[in-house]
């Protein structure tokens, strides 16, 4: 057996945050962002990306418009990209992410939405236990 571990061991840049937040999820489609609305919670979160938990499937590549609301702070009509969904019993694991391409990352220049996700992010990390 290989020692190599697997392609997708630590694909993440940064560990996401467990924490149970209510989401309502729009599927834009077309030119003026008609589509499909629903509730949805989020399971984990960071300011690349969160996991959903939907009742129905959607697409990989679908494009998404989110309403985040964490009690303290609320975001609305966050641009997300589906990049995974998975059936987990009667519902969907959906996976997002908050940007376009790795460019937009690796250029310095964050969108404003990547600005306010990285203040929700901090927000939302607990406090490092001293003692």
């Amino acid at each position: 057996m290989s020692s190599r571990q697997g392609t997708m061991s630590n694909r993440r840049k940064l560990a996401r945050i467990t924490t149970r937040m209510p989401a309502r999820v729009r599927k834009v489609s077309g030119w003026w962002r008609r589509g499909s609305q629903g509730e949805c919670q989020v399971m984990d979160y960071n300011r690349f990306g969160a996991g959903l938990l939907l009742a129905r499937a959607l697409p990989v590549g679908s494009r998404l418009l989110l309403d985040l609301n964490a009690g303290h702070f609320v975001l609305r009509r966050l641009p997300a990209e589906v990049v995974s969904c998975v059936r987990d019993g009667r519902s969907y694991r959906v996976g997002v992410r908050f940007y376009r391409n790795l460019g937009e990352l690796a250029s310095g220049q964050a969108s404003a939405s990547l600005t306010l996700l990285y203040g929700l992010e901090e927000s939302l990390t607990p406090p490092p236990v001293t003692g």
